[in-house]
């Protein structure tokens, strides 16, 4: 659910949370959900949450500097998590593309002045690279024009 992103944001701006704290409080949650899966807790349930967790965490680890304190923060997450950074990557990306799609599936029916500014919002606060989003706003505006010429 994309809504999530902003209300964590605004939870981490109203109590003036550093990434230390947010970091912890997701490694934590990753612990929470590998012990869950020790309890049985497993199959398209637990890559669904085990996905939103690294979404979550990779978009809020995002604004955090040095890059150095991202790194170490999603390294801790993966790790717990016992996913590489290439499979960690592929599955933020997955979430990242999924979200993004439904933000341009909205759009097609309410084109207007503001949809690019709105789209670009989007990838951004999804994480996708300009490359990823391209192509799919490329798409969607194809489907746009066929929807016109019917």
């Amino acid at each position: 659910d994309s809504g999530d992103l902003p209300i964590l944001r605004h939870v981490k701006a109203a109590l003036k949370l550093d990434g230390i704290v947010v970091g912890q409080a997701h490694k934590r949650a990753a612990q929470v959900l590998v012990s869950q899966g020790h309890a049985g807790f497993q199959g398209e349930a637990m890559r669904v949450a085990v996905d939103k967790l690294l979404f979550l965490s990779e978009r809020q680890f995002a604004d955090e500097e040095p890059e150095e304190a991202r790194l170490y923060e999603f390294g801790r997450l993966r790790q717990i998590l016992g996913l590489s950074r290439d499979e960690a990557r592929a599955r933020t990306d997955a979430v990242s593309q999924a979200l993004y799609r439904r933000s341009l599936d909205a759009v097609v029916d309410q084109v207007d002045a503001e949809t690019q500014e709105s789209l670009a919002g989007a990838s951004v606060a999804f994480g996708l690279a300009r490359e990823q989003s391209a192509g799919m706003n490329l798409e969607t505006y194809r489907q746009i024009v066929v929807q016109q010429l019917r």
